[in-house]
């Protein structure tokens, strides 16, 4: 094709689009508000469904970048859970007074509902190392360590962490790095057993968060910026009320 049809065959993709659109236009209006939502059904919703939720998704990471980054210095996510906001209030200001930090740059986040979005919400946080401490219940937290979302506690604390909380240690198989290709998972779940957390006991100041958590867990995610400030909220959370 030479350079001179290339505008021409660019025009005709215009015009049919127009064209197609006019034709479009002009159907619709004849049909009934039944007929048009029937028709908007079977050729347009999946797609504005894929388009919400890339927006959704964009929007999402934008608020989470732009507008949260400079004003959380740490955060707590709860995973299926439901705080009472004046605990979880007095649990944060004595919180930002053990780290030295400014209890309303401390988000203490219960927004995390497993069996809607929450799974996706808490891969992207965790993923671009925004999460600090995770509280989950024994089973959510199982799975988390499967993908290999957490951390090895025995590697970021020291022995008289171990020492203190060893009979707490929760453990749980990781993420199994191959290089296998295969159709089938072969690597969640089928790492080595290690311990990705600490069992929270009912003395804890923990358990004070707990409302529908049966047997909470609470770990450091693998991708968080301060491991050492992560550890000494944890240290801070095992201990008795």
């Amino acid at each position: 094709m030479n350079d001179a049809a290339a505008p021409d065959l660019q025009e005709g993709r215009i015009l049919e689009k127009k064209r197609t659109l006019r034709e479009t236009l002009n159907l619709c209006r004849e049909m009934t508000w039944k007929q048009r939502w029937e028709y908007f059904k079977d050729y347009y919703l999946f797609q504005t469904v894929c388009i919400a939720a890339a927006i959704a998704v964009c929007l999402l990471l934008g608020w989470h970048f732009l507008l949260r980054e400079d004003n959380v210095s740490f955060y707590v996510a709860v995973l299926d859970e439901t705080l009472d906001e004046t605990k979880a209030e007095e649990l944060k200001n004595a919180l930002g007074e053990e780290l030295g930090l400014d209890p309303e740059t401390i988000m203490i986040d219960d927004r995390f509902y497993l069996a809607e979005d929450g799974w996706n919400k808490l891969e992207i946080y965790i993923k671009n190392g925004q999460i600090d401490v995770l509280i989950a219940d024994s089973d959510d937290y199982e799975e988390l360590c499967g993908y290999g979302l957490m951390a090895d506690m025995t590697q970021i604390s020291d022995a008289s962490f171990q020492t203190a909380y060893g009979d707490q240690l929760f453990y749980a198989a990781g993420y199994l790095e191959s290089d296998e290709v295969s159709f089938e998972d072969n690597e969640t779940g089928r790492g080595e057993v290690k311990a990705y957390g600490v069992q929270a006991a009912e003395t804890d100041r923990c358990w004070v968060l707990r409302n529908y958590q049966e047997r909470p867990v609470v770990g450091i995610p693998e991708t968080a910026k301060y491991p050492d400030r992560s550890l000494q909220c944890i240290t801070w959370l095992l201990q008795e009320e």
